[in-house]
């Protein structure tokens, strides 16, 4: 975590003297939605929502989730704007891109200079607050506690469509295509 703070620490103050962002997630499989949230917040201006909506979902095992664990962060149901910013943003992404990684699509998608290149992502995400509760054969399930909406309907085992899809190309390679595209006719 602290690479990582230091990562999202040098991000914060130098971003704004770049002329754009590629945020490369391809293959990252999630972990702490907080990152996404620190940078995405960063480019936004203000906290973009996770999702449309969250609600704690109302089963007993998602009760279990409340025992001896922080309540889980639901969100109530986000009108859509755009945010304006100032930087071109591609976010690459794949069909391993999950969870919290996964989070950077719904959380920029009204960012107004976002795109995202790649192929879906891996439709990992509409659960969160993962419990993991141990069961009596002593395996663990893991066991969301929360329900997210989003505003493409369900993602789960779907995932987020890019929006340039370039399946079987480096999306890396595609973005700098969209930058050279960009910055023909402009005095560099």
């Amino acid at each position: 975590m602290e690479k990582i703070e230091k990562i999202i620490k040098a991000f914060e103050e130098h971003y704004k003297d770049w002329d754009g962002v590629i945020i490369d997630i391809r293959g990252n499989t999630g972990g702490d939605g907080a990152i996404s949230r620190k940078i995405a917040q960063a480019l936004c201006g203000e906290e973009p929502p996770y999702c449309l909506k969250a609600t704690k979902r109302k089963t007993k095992e998602a009760a279990l989730r409340e025992v001896g664990s922080p309540a889980v962060r639901e969100q109530k149901e986000w009108t859509p704007k755009t945010f304006h910013g100032s930087h071109k943003v591609f976010v690459l992404i794949d069909s391993l891109t999950s969870s919290a990684s996964e989070s950077f699509v719904p959380m920029l998608k009204h960012y107004e200079k976002a795109t995202f290149i790649g192929e879906n992502t891996n439709g990992c995400c509409q659960y969160g607050g993962i419990k993991p509760v141990r069961l009596p054969c002593g395996g663990i399930v893991k066991i969301g506690t929360l329900f997210r909406t989003y505003e493409d309907g369900m993602v789960e085992c779907v995932g987020h469509k890019p929006d340039i899809n370039c399946q079987g190309r480096d999306a890396l390679q595609v973005a700098f295509e969209e930058i050279q595209k960009e910055g023909k006719g402009k005095n560099h």
